[in-house]
């Protein structure tokens, strides 16, 4: 991939995560708590997926994107790992919000994804403008 195209995918994978923050903070306003959480996963997937593309690296599933981040950002002491662990949470929350009949995401687990999500928005920041 050359240096141009990274860089569009980066910023394409950037303004996804915008826009899904930004409706992942009207669900949560709105009190939806369920959707709120799905949402959150979906905005750290994609800024993950931001870091991936600025290492070159193209994943076609969740599963690859959580492994790839993991392999390149945490193990190599880039990121801590504890935003390997709030991907695996939010991964797994997600999961039995939009598949489990009956998932109840109160208020506090809602905020609690909220806060994983912005406090990785910053990172993603930070280990981007290196």
């Amino acid at each position: 991939m050359d240096r141009e195209l990274k860089k569009q995918n980066i910023g394409n994978f950037l303004k996804k995560a915008e826009k899904s923050l930004a409706a992942c903070k009207i669900l949560h306003k709105q009190k939806l708590f369920e959707d709120s959480l799905s949402k959150s996963y979906y905005v750290y997937l994609y800024f993950a997926k931001a870091l991936l593309v600025s290492k070159g690296i193209i994943v076609k599933s969740h599963k690859a994107a959580g492994n790839q981040f993991a392999l390149h950002f945490v193990r190599t002491g880039i990121m801590d790992k504890k935003y390997s662990g709030y991907f695996s949470m939010l991964s797994k929350k997600r999961l039995l919000v939009d598949y489990e009949e009956v998932f109840f995401v109160s208020q506090i687990l809602a905020d609690e994804a909220m806060a994983m999500v912005n406090e990785f928005r910053k990172e993603v920041c930070r280990v981007l403008k290196k």
